[in-house]
């Protein structure tokens, strides 16, 4: 189950099941999850136990689920898996735990690690997904998270937004509340709050990305890949920036072969900063060879979601060598 999903299953359904298994490396949203069954249920926030899978074994965990509380009502408990491998390892011990659950405990299992450890259909557990979000679906959370703050954000300030900030939710949960305040008793975020209040440093190292592989600077194009991602630039979400922005400038080229003046191009795609740099990378491509690049870009978003994290790197590294060769010769 997608974390949106299970959000709003949250705001509506009586009771809970006896474990519930948050994974995706997304931590804002494993404690956002986390924070959902804390509410569910008014004792479980007085009677909350953290443990941290480094400094506990599975007979000790077993014993906590087990043993009542001093209320004697359900607690909470809430094994925060450090490594990422306690799930795994004890994924045994936790499928027969299953079959049998306590009745006096609710067991959390907050497992940073991209793929879901156990079998996600297992009864009595529910897997939540927190994976990160796509730029578009960063954007679509940034006006959800305005509207929770009482501001109305339309979309394109939502983009512009999560296009300087990123998709890491933490960060633009920290930019929201700082727009939220700027804009004092008016009623909505507007464009102008966006590029005033939030540096767009990293957005600028994406167009100087694409400039390189434009350039066919192939040596340049890896640098600044490794730069971003050394920063804690999203492998997924830079990828989906830059499919964005070369199916933008797909549909420039589009226009300015239909005849539509350059100096209006922007504006018409909502191109509203680096014009200049952007319609320099739509001057350095032909139509074909900017669709096949965005194709490279699809085909590097598909395998980084079929492989592990550990070939990342090897993915974006041929990626960026795809986008600077030269274009195929026509006949």
């Amino acid at each position: 189950m997608e974390y949106t999903a299970f959000a709003a299953r949250m705001r509506t359904a009586k009771g809970t099941v006896p474990v519930y298994l948050f994974f995706g490396t997304e931590a804002f949203l494993r404690r956002r999850a986390l924070a959902c069954i804390e509410g569910a249920e008014p004792a479980f926030r007085e009677n909350g136990v953290r443990v941290s899978s480094s400094e506990t074994r599975w007979p000790k965990l077993l014993t906590e689920l087990c043993s009542q509380s001093l209320t004697g009502e359900r607690k909470l408990v809430h094994l925060v898996d450090d490594g990422g491998n306690f799930v795994h390892n004890e994924s045994s011990n936790l499928l027969a735990y299953l079959a049998s659950p306590s009745s006096c405990s609710v067991l959390v299992l907050d497992c940073p690690v991209e793929k879901c450890p156990l079998p996600m259909e297992t009864k009595n557990l529910l897997a939540v997904s927190c994976a990160p979000l796509r730029p578009s679906e960063a954007a679509q959370w940034a006006a959800t998270e305005a509207q929770r703050r009482g501001k109305a954000m339309d979309r394109r300030t939502a983009e512009v937004l999560v296009a300087r900030a990123g998709t890491d939710l933490a960060k633009l949960d920290h930019g929201l509340e700082s727009l939220a305040l700027h804009a004092g008793s008016r009623g909505r975020i507007e464009l102008a709050d966006v590029e005033s209040l939030i540096p767009d440093d990293s957005e600028h190292e994406v167009y100087e990305l694409a400039l390189a592989c434009a350039r066919r600077a192939r040596g340049e194009g890896l640098r600044i890949l490794h730069r971003l991602l050394g920063a804690g630039e999203n492998a997924a979400a830079l990828v989906w920036r830059l499919a964005w922005q070369y199916r933008k400038m797909v549909e420039a080229k589009g226009l300015l072969e239909g005849g539509v003046r350059r100096f209006e191009v922007p504006s018409r795609l909502q191109i509203t900063y680096y014009a200049d740099k952007f319609l320099a990378l739509v001057d350095a491509h032909g139509r074909q060879e900017l669709l096949d690049k965005h194709q490279a870009l699809l085909d590097a978003d598909g395998a980084l979601k079929s492989s592990g994290s550990g070939v990342e790197m090897a993915i974006l590294d041929a990626l960026i060598c795809r986008l600077c060769r030269e274009a195929a010769p026509v006949g």
